[in-house]
């Protein structure tokens, strides 16, 4: 086992990795590091030592667990993170591409799931999501080759984020959305932030289509006239 304990760890979110891969445990500890939100507590290869770590990593408000492996193996290594930091936020690097292994790991009380070669960006906006929005869950999970939104990706979405979306495939500024659904406009702004991460989208556009929703078409969950509206071209992915 390494540690790392950073200098500045009163302001930092700590962050623990857990893998049996060196070269991925390095790889991921540089991602955090250059992030100014959060360091690396410690690094773990094995997810039976956590008991005897216990208090002795402080701040770890994230655990990062390598889930590349079997699924028996990875489900016993996200069971032992949970138990060892129950309030941590698990964050899930894992090998498959379908919402159902996903939604397996989040059930367990995993907070995210990403692909196990997660581009930098992802990984760190992912982070800051769960450091900022404790209510907040995470899948990325890649497109299939026709753009199409992998099945049970709408699942993932709040009741609220469908409302938003939907009116975002209208078209509607944040303005508009924010006088439909009677919330702020910072409101609006933070349902599109989670969206966009939520849905591993680089823009509006982009999440409309991997929802799955039509554009131009007006929401059916939402009983008010449309307000026409000019497109918005809001490409920002990080969180607002």
């Amino acid at each position: 086992m390494e540690e790392w304990v950073h200098r500045d760890e009163t302001v930092r979110a700590g962050t623990l990795l857990i893998s049996g891969n060196a070269l991925l445990r390095d790889g991921l500890a540089r991602m955090i590091e250059s992030a100014d939100y959060a360091f690396v507590a410690a690094t773990v290869d094995d997810g039976h030592i956590l008991p005897a770590l216990g208090e002795g990593i402080a701040n770890v408000q994230v655990t990062i667990v390598d889930a590349s492996g079997p699924f028996e193996t990875d489900v016993t290594r996200v069971d032992q993170a949970i138990a060892a930091y129950p309030h941590s936020r698990v964050l899930v690097l894992g090998r498959d591409s379908n919402m159902s292994t996903a939604q397996a790991f989040l059930r367990r009380g995993a907070s995210a799931y990403l692909p196990i070669a997660t581009r930098r960006d992802h990984l760190l906006a992912t982070v800051w999501l769960l450091l900022n929005d404790q209510d907040s869950k995470v899948v990325i999970l890649p497109r299939d080759d026709e753009g199409e939104a992998l099945p049970g990706v709408r699942e993932v979405l709040s009741k609220r984020e469908m409302e938003v979306i939907e009116i975002v495939a209208e078209a509607a500024t944040n303005m508009q959305i924010a006088r439909r659904l009677g919330i702020t406009e910072d409101t609006v702004k933070r349902h599109v932030s989670n969206i966009l991460m939520k849905l591993g989208a680089v823009s509006r556009l982009d999440a409309v289509k991997k929802a799955g929703i039509p554009l131009g078409i007006t929401s059916s969950a939402v009983s008010s006239p449309r307000r026409p509206g000019a497109a918005h071209p809001n490409n920002d992915s990080r969180p607002a």
